[in-house]
């Protein structure tokens, strides 16, 4: 057929992806969770993401390859209580169908296995997603959080330093992205932060290193 294709090629490709979950505080209720899972090899497969917890197990809702963001949603699923929940984290890169017919004690070598505790809260909470830490950008940058309460959410704000970026209402899905434009900012480092206010009130504050580069 005609169109463009994506091709994927792998030699001794033998690690699984690199995988860091991101979002380990979240409000009691149906929260975002959001991982960074990167590969140098065959690259992420998308249909391997998966989280498991309370007795089900939830496909990624999102992957971003360019820089590893993975998001899950979890309308329809179990909530999350206050206190620990255990979740599992699963996560293949293209080359694990390849290894079906391996030999050894380990029969997915590339697959990323994670086991961890959520904890559930019920005031609200923001998470960093993107950029990275202590990221580089150049005349604008792409921002995301993670935000949410078990109140609901009145609105989410963006700050570099004392200087407001953008404000935004509530969602219920839960994810909240702005661009900055770096023009008025200088050279070096500067301080991003993100701010929930829920529908009482009450505010989580979650802070980031950006380092402007641009010439």
């Amino acid at each position: 057929m005609r169109g463009l294709y994506v091709l994927h090629s792998w030699q001794n490709d033998v690690t699984p992806p690199r995988l860091r979950f991101l979002t380990r505080r979240v409000s009691a209720g149906r929260p975002v969770l959001a991982a960074l899972v990167t590969d140098r090899g065959a690259g992420v497969d998308p249909l391997s993401l998966v989280v498991g917890y309370r007795q089900s197990l939830l496909l990624a809702a999102l992957s971003d390859p360019s820089s590893g963001l993975v998001v899950w949603l979890l309308d329809g699923a179990p909530r999350i209580r206050k206190g620990k929940t255990a979740l599992a984290v699963i996560a293949s890169d293209y080359q694990e169908s390849k290894n079906v017919d391996q030999a050894g004690e380990n029969i997915l070598p590339n697959t990323a296995f994670r086991r961890l505790r959520l904890r559930g809260v019920a005031g609200p909470t923001v998470t960093w997603l993107l950029p990275r830490s202590v990221a580089w950008v150049g005349k604008s940058a792409f921002l995301a959080v993670a935000g949410s309460s078990s109140r609901g959410v009145r609105s989410v704000a963006f700050f570099a330093g004392q200087r407001r970026i953008s404000k935004q209402k509530g969602r219920r899905i839960g994810l909240y992205s702005t661009r900055w434009t770096t023009r008025k900012a200088g050279r070096g480092r500067h301080v991003l932060r993100a701010v929930v206010t829920d529908r009482h009130g009450l505010r989580a504050h979650a802070l980031r290193v950006g380092r402007v580069c641009r010439p």
